[in-house]
């Protein structure tokens, strides 16, 4: 497949069924510059930007909850339902995250955040805060690394 050309602004477009340019769902992108990479998926009701998503093998979302496991990815802008859009999965990025900085985070009682507390026993592999960043709003965004992130149900820390 050859490469897209994305600007900066389409990273946070949102496409409608109608839309004749829009990419491939599943369709990933690499930033040249940034080197962080974004995957093209369905998006689901309540998205907004900085939701933390898991994502199926249909490219379908669905906010993050303690119930769930599988793939993860940041939403870029407000994809909700009969849209799609771009969620990042690589790079330094922005998530709601209720954590100090540099900590591991696991999944919340609260759908559509994340948390530094071991609330549900379900752990995200491949994410943390940046040091020196972080926030105790429920809600706000935090600097969060990620690196093809992923939760499952095992407990505890490494």
């Amino acid at each position: 497949m050859p490469d897209r050309f994305i600007i900066p602004g389409d990273l946070t477009r949102i496409f409608v069924a109608s839309d004749l340019d829009s990419p491939t769902l599943g369709e990933r992108f690499r930033d040249g510059v940034t080197g962080s990479e974004y995957i093209f998926l369905t998006g689901v009701a309540s998205t907004v930007a900085g939701d933390p998503v898991v994502w199926n093998a249909a490219f379908t979302t669905t906010r993050m909850s303690g119930a769930d496991v599988g793939n993860i990815g940041i939403a870029m802008a407000a994809t909700v339902a009969s849209t799609k859009g771009w969620y990042q999965i690589y790079g330094n990025g922005s998530a709601k995250v209720v954590a100090t900085g540099g900590v591991r985070v696991y999944a919340s009682t609260v759908t559509g955040q994340l948390t530094a507390t071991i609330v549900t026993g379900a752990i995200i592999h491949g994410m943390n805060t940046n040091p020196g960043t972080g926030n105790t709003v429920t809600g706000s965004l935090t600097s969060v690394s990620l690196s093809y992130p992923s939760v499952d149900r095992s407990s505890g820390s490494y």
